[in-house]
């Protein structure tokens, strides 16, 4: 037990400012749910907002990853297209994997 050892991921810190937050506002549209967040910042912050809940703080983890503060929104994972344009995001939480938003 003790000597075992334990493989991960390596990854660089997505250090967020300002700018970088920037290209993640907008509107992200689920057709599954029929339903929109948008993205906005508060005090440096990116967050997530909805008609129906309270504003949800995302905190960076790494590029293009973040983690929400609420169970049902834990992780946020925005995909880009060829052009490195961000086109929506990947929603997992609960028992939810890969919900899909698209930018609108």
């Amino acid at each position: 037990m003790g000597d075992q050892v334990l493989k991960g991921d390596n990854f660089k810190p997505f250090i967020s400012n300002a700018q970088q937050l920037t290209e993640f506002l907008g509107d992200y549209y689920s057709n599954e749910l029929g339903t929109t967040y948008t993205m906005v910042t508060q005090d440096g912050k990116l967050m997530a907002q909805h008609r129906r809940h309270n504003d949800i703080k995302l905190n960076p983890t790494k590029e293009d990853t973040f983690l929400g503060e609420r169970w049902f929104f834990r992780q946020v994972r925005f995909t880009r297209n060829s052009t490195k344009q961000i086109t929506g995001f990947k929603l997992s939480g609960g028992r939810v994997r890969n919900l899909r938003f698209e930018k609108q």
